[in-house]
């Protein structure tokens, strides 16, 4: 088959996606959406800053090519932060209209069996509308998120509303999300293929710890709805459990923040951290705790995953999907303090998830899955990329 990615944002789960398709002999092109004036995004380095208003594929000494096979075609294209309501805004978006053209033109070009649309943004969904409006019948579209705030907001966020009826087929990254996307909407049909390890962390060299001593890690952006309050309050509540020191890493705000400041318990790296230290982190961590409050899925277990490091969450959102108890990593209920500390000190005690990845979790039966549905997809819509007129 011919397929073709087209995403703003998740390369370090695209990419992986993309080169395990291409494995069973696909073949395979991507096209990243990256903010004007950026050099790189997640795991992939441009080269140069993103700008102009044309598509840009990666040269082939590209670092990504270690990891990727050079017959599978990473391209970027910009966008621009825009609203219409003032003059700078409407500029930006006729920016982004040009662009949209012309990735328009080039799905135009090619035959693809398949135009694969990660619906993370307003562009997203407004490139999805001009393929409606144009006739297209191959496009699939997957979302990551579906909600506005996991917490304070639970409606659907504007960019699935406006594509979730367009009539393409509708893929999610768990069945936490298709759930909650069924109950906002009964009669839709939605698809899950989970995603995998995140492989291109395997590109970055951790050969030396960051931190020389034993460590649990909390990592990634800090916001309330990810617990971070009530991890404290399990280390605090049971300090005859916990040896090791507690890293919290990542930029962001909680309110707990000014109290683990003051804790020679915690080491607080309160920034946003490179991909290269974000690595480093996971790689070396007794265990990553994410004691989420609320949430649908999280990359943060399949980064661990790829360094076998294993997992404590809480039972909600999609943890219970990727997490097997006792095999990657243990399982808890949202504020039980107690059971928190438990599971961190077992891991302290140098037991590891020995690189266990769940059979569904594993690219290549990912890939098999995919390619069947895309596979059957595409019989019940030939002509292969536009409707006969």
């Amino acid at each position: 088959m011919n397929i073709c990615f087209i995403s703003t944002f998740f390369e370090g789960a695209t990419i992986p996606f993309a080169k395990h398709l291409h494995d069973l002999g696909n073949k395979v092109s991507m096209f990243f959406l990256a903010r004007e004036g950026e050099t790189e995004a997640e795991n992939l380095s441009f080269g140069k800053e993103v700008g102009g208003y044309g598509i840009t594929a990666l040269s082939e000494e590209n670092s990504m090519y270690k990891y990727i096979d050079k017959a599978v075609s990473i391209n970027v294209a910009p966008y621009r932060l825009c609203g219409k309501r003032s003059l700078k805004g409407l500029i930006g978006y006729l920016k982004n209209e040009v662009v949209l053209r012309k990735i328009t033109e080039k799905l135009l070009s090619e035959k693809y069996d398949v135009i694969y649309i990660n619906v993370n943004e307003e562009w997203d969904s407004r490139l999805c509308s001009i393929l409606k409006r144009k006739r297209f019948r191959n496009v699939v579209i997957a979302y990551h998120e579906i909600l506005r705030n996991h917490v304070s907001d639970r409606r659907l966020k504007n960019v699935v509303v406006k594509t979730m009826n367009l009539g393409f087929p509708i893929i999610t990254y768990s069945e936490n999300t298709a759930r909650t996307l069924r109950k906002e909407c009964p009669n839709i049909d939605v698809k899950t293929i989970y995603f995998g390890p995140f492989e291109t962390y395997s590109l970055f060299d951790v050969s030396v710890p960051i931190i020389n001593e034993q460590y649990s890690l909390f990592i990634g952006i800090i916001q309330p709805y990810k617990g971070l309050g009530f991890l404290y309050d399990a280390i605090i509540k049971n300090p005859e459990l916990i040896k090791n020191k507690i890293v919290i890493a990542g930029a962001g705000d909680d309110s707990v923040l000014e109290k683990i400041k003051h804790d020679n318990r915690f080491i607080l790296i309160n920034r946003f951290l490179k991909d290269e230290e974000f690595a480093n982190l996971v790689k070396y961590a007794s265990c990553v705790i994410c004691p989420y409050v609320n949430g649908s899925q999280s990359g943060i277990t399949h980064t661990a995953m790829m360094f076998g490091t294993p997992v404590i969450a809480t039972k909600v959102g999609a943890f219970e999907e990727f997490i097997e108890q006792g095999e990657n990593g243990m399982l808890v209920d949202n504020g039980d303090t107690r059971a928190l500390a438990e599971c961190i000190s077992y891991y302290e005690n140098e037991h590891n998830a020995n690189f266990f990845v769940p059979e569904k979790l594993k690219w290549k039966n990912i890939a098999k899955k995919a390619i069947a549905f895309f596979e059957q997809f595409s019989k019940t819509n030939r002509p292969h990329a536009l409707l006969q007129q």
